[in-house]
């Protein structure tokens, strides 16, 4: 019983060291922790997170975050117009050169 006392004592003390470091997240993660689906911790006052420089690779920071929030309704509605034109100009029947698989006459062309 005292063995396990012990160890929560420990890891209680371990805790109050931990909980006394301020851990900084990253804002993004690093190409290599996203890629591995890992937690990116950057090092302070370094140009490279954790993992990095564990494992000695380039810490990248490539990926390009995408875009949140719905599109601007001005381009839905383009392309719905678009897509209702190539529509309106498909007809029915089928290419005269339907055996030509690279044949592309007009848009929305369709090849049976």
């Amino acid at each position: 019983m005292p063995y396990i006392l012990d160890n929560i004592r420990n890891s209680s003390k371990m805790h109050k060291v931990h909980s006394t470091v301020k851990r900084r997240n990253a804002t993004m993660a690093c190409d290599s922790c996203r890629h591995a689906k890992t937690r990116c911790t950057r090092i302070p006052n370094e140009s490279m997170c954790f993992r990095c420089s564990q494992r000695k690779e380039v810490c990248t920071f490539f990926r390009v975050p995408k875009k949140r929030g719905p599109r601007p309704r001005r381009q839905l509605f383009n392309s719905l117009a678009e897509t209702i034109a190539i529509l309106n100009a498909t007809s029915n029947e089928p290419c005269p050169q339907k055996n030509n698989e690279k044949h592309f006459c007009h848009p929305g062309c369709i090849i049976r």
